[in-house]
């Protein structure tokens, strides 16, 4: 399914896991009526968590790419444990018409300190855009969209460099080898449920991933998006 609208055609996936149940209807609320929500599927890891060895986020980051349609011009893969700004589907496409050829991040977190640090300084100049650092070690994948044009070549892309299983350091690897520009939103559109159980076992406990730059309850009408372009 692809919601369309202006000169983006929008399609995306919900990256699941069910030992997490209770997240993917959360979040298909969130996206809004069941008109809008249909767009996105809902894609599970296949194997179930018995020990730290099944943990395997990328293979379930590469199924939702898997899953891209042919004619949607950009796709988007959300964490389930993703919390989403208000009207956040109408901001999400409002932003990607400025941005139509690049990589858009709806999140980013201090974990990126140089990234962070640079969203901060542009969010005092009231800008609406803000660069991940080209040498970030990885990518922000919470809330990622991607021009169509790149999901294959990312969904084919595996490296002995980084941790195999991890998904924002396949995606942040990829990017850099291949010179993609990564653009985050000020602010941030989704923020990350930090209470929600974590796939990967005890990752939660040590590294907190609050949104750098969360829109809160401030609406996304307010946003203006040539501002930094």
């Amino acid at each position: 399914m692809i919601w369309q609208r202006s000169d983006v055609k929008l399609a995306g996936a919900i990256m699941h896991h069910r030992s997490r149940s209770y997240l993917a209807p959360r979040i298909l609320g969130m996206l809004g009526p069941t008109s809008r929500a249909r767009h996105f599927q809902v894609i599970s890891d296949p194997v179930p968590i018995v020990s730290v060895n099944d943990v395997n986020p990328w293979r379930t980051y590469k199924l939702c790419l898997a899953a891209a349609p042919v004619d949607c011009t950009h796709y988007l893969v959300l964490q389930d444990d993703a919390l989403l700004c208000r009207r956040f589907l109408w901001a999400a496409v409002e932003a990607l018409r400025h941005r139509p050829t690049e990589i858009v991040a709806f999140f980013l977190n201090d974990l990126a300190f140089q990234s962070a640090c640079r969203m901060k300084s542009d969010a005092q100049l009231c800008h609406a855009w803000s660069p991940l650092d080209p040498n970030e070690r990885f990518c922000p994948t919470v809330a990622t969209c991607y021009p169509r044009l790149m999901v294959e070549d990312l969904r084919r892309f595996q490296s002995e460099f980084v941790n195999p299983i991890a998904d924002d350091e396949m995606v942040g690897r990829w990017r850099r080898e291949r010179g993609h520009a990564v653009w985050c939103t000020i602010p941030n559109l989704v923020q990350h449920d930090e209470e929600a159980p974590s796939v990967l076992l005890g990752h939660r406990d040590s590294r907190p991933r609050w949104a750098s730059c969360f829109i809160g309850e401030h609406s996304p009408a307010l946003v203006d998006w040539t501002r930094g372009l």
